[in-house]
């Protein structure tokens, strides 16, 4: 009781850094994210913070640029730090990136990269099956002039497998695909917009877009609405995230959900349980969307 009486009067805090060189637990983990300036990484973070929170662990956030040697570093400095363990997406997690996470030998969880088979835990989509149910809602509606707006196609996950979802859709309904009608971005909104000016100076039909997130969507609504197009009247208009900035556009976006923030939240207990050294008979964890109706498609009439 003394102790605990002049721990409270000196207002003492225990060294975190001096507990991990004493070989004990430092209640800290990292999380490495490309950058910040998306609404997506919010709700991953506040996810990853708010399990954390309840287990009584520290967060501490750094941000790459999608820098793979910056990422190295950081993972160097968590583990000069004794940190518990780590949360880790970059670019496109390549072999470089794969060398130094397990280079590390930190306790690791990747949220929502390719990874090799049986060398580290992630929490993931499944990025081809989703993107085709949102080509296919655009379809059920009778569209059959599609657009389509990806992010990065050097990007294995998931830029390439949104398109090859967009792809699988049109084939299962033997529609064929016109490669003209199909742009790329960076995921943002300006990126967005940019895709869709290069569509529209094709001078082709479009009667519906699936933009391969709820950025570039509303960039392209944008677009089109500047060229005196009505959003759905004219072209219906699907995005894929569902973050919150999906319903301050006008109109409302029509969006795959992702549960983001419940990625998070399950990533911190995956990489609490390897922490305690349990070892996990299920290397990936899938989550599903969920289809948000809003403003932004209406069933066209033939």
């Amino acid at each position: 009781q003394l102790v605990v009486d002049i721990v409270k009067k000196r207002n003492y805090h225990p060294d975190v850094l001096a507990r991990g060189l004493a070989g004990t637990d430092t209640k800290t983990i990292g999380v490495i994210f490309p950058r910040i300036s998306n609404l997506y990484y919010a709700e991953l973070l506040q996810g990853i913070q708010e399990v954390a929170g309840e287990l009584g662990y520290n967060v501490v956030l750094f941000v790459t640029n999608n820098d793979t040697k910056q990422a190295h570093q950081y993972l160097r400095v968590l583990k000069a730090y004794h940190a518990s363990g780590v949360i880790y997406q970059n670019r496109y997690f390549d072999a470089a990136d794969q060398e130094g996470l397990a280079a590390s030998r930190l306790p690791a969880v990747v949220i929502n990269r390719r990874v090799p088979a049986g060398k580290f835990y992630a929490v993931v989509l499944d990025e081809a099956a989703e993107a085709a149910r949102a080509t296919q809602y655009l379809i059920d509606l009778g569209h059959r002039r599609l657009a389509f707006i990806g992010g990065p196609i050097e990007d294995p996950w998931p830029g390439r497998l949104r398109l090859a979802g967009f792809k699988r859709a049109l084939h299962a309904n033997r529609i064929k695909l016109d490669e003209d009608l199909i742009a790329f971005g960076d995921w943002t909104f300006k990126s967005g917009y940019a895709a869709m000016e290069q569509l529209l100076a094709k001078g082709k039909q479009i009667e519906g877009v699936f933009a391969a997130s709820d950025e570039m969507a509303i960039g392209a609504m944008k677009a089109m609405q500047a060229h005196g197009m009505s959003i759905p009247e004219d072209v219906s208009v699907i995005g894929f995230d569902g973050v919150p900035l999906g319903v301050m556009s006008a109109p409302e976006l029509t969006t795959m959900e992702q549960p983001i923030r419940e990625m998070g939240r399950a990533s911190m207990r995956i990489l609490f349980r390897l922490i305690q050294g349990e070892h996990l008979p299920e290397a990936r964890t899938v989550f599903a969307c969920r289809l948000l109706e809003r403003k932004s498609c209406m069933q066209r009439v033939r």
